[in-house]
Order: C-alpha cells, then structure tokens, then sequence
C-alpha cells in the first residue's frame, strides 16, 4: 500500500474547508482511507472515488478552525481499498465565521 501526505502552514487564523481534487470514474476505489491532522484534531474518513466530485473538481472533506502557522496534513492511501486511488491536488480554503 502507498500514500500521498500534502502538508500545508495556515497563513491566518480561522476556519479552512479542506478539500480533495481527484477524477472519478467507475474502477476507482470506494473506500478511500483520508486522514486530516490539524494541532487539536485528528479526522480519518473513506472516500468513494467513484462519485463526481461537487466543488469544481474538488470534494469537501470538512471545515477545521486553525491557528496561525498551523499545519493541516491530509493524508490519502491505498490500503486494502476496492479500486484505483487518485490523489490530485488537496485545497484548503477561508470560509466565513458562523
């Protein structure tokens, strides 16, 4: 099994969606491990590559608030998944308080 670990240092203080790049396609896995590390967080998900993305090409993954100089890990894997995994690129990107 392989991974793909993007790592990126929060500018600014505040709430970041986190979001995945990838192209689906029916012999892509449906269970995509994904985990996302924030200082106070740790989040691990399944992904299911075979369904269209829903943000321009990317798949939120959720909202983390951040301090910063921060740094969000988001890491996607291969392991014991039913398909092909693409990883792409990862976004993080400001939203607005509540």
């Amino acid at each position: 099994s392989l991974s793909a670990t993007f790592t990126a240092k929060i500018p600014k203080a505040g709430r970041y969606e986190v979001r995945v790049a990838y192209t689906a396609n029916p012999n892509r896995a449906t269970n995509v491990p994904v985990s996302v590390q924030t200082k106070g967080d740790l989040k691990k998900l399944r992904l299911n590559q075979r369904e269209a993305t829903k943000e321009n090409g990317f798949q939120s993954l959720g909202i983390w608030t951040c301090e910063a100089d921060e740094s969000v890990i988001v890491i996607i894997s291969n392991a014991d998944t039913d398909g092909y995994v693409i990883a792409d690129a990862v976004q993080l990107v400001p939203t607005m308080m509540d």
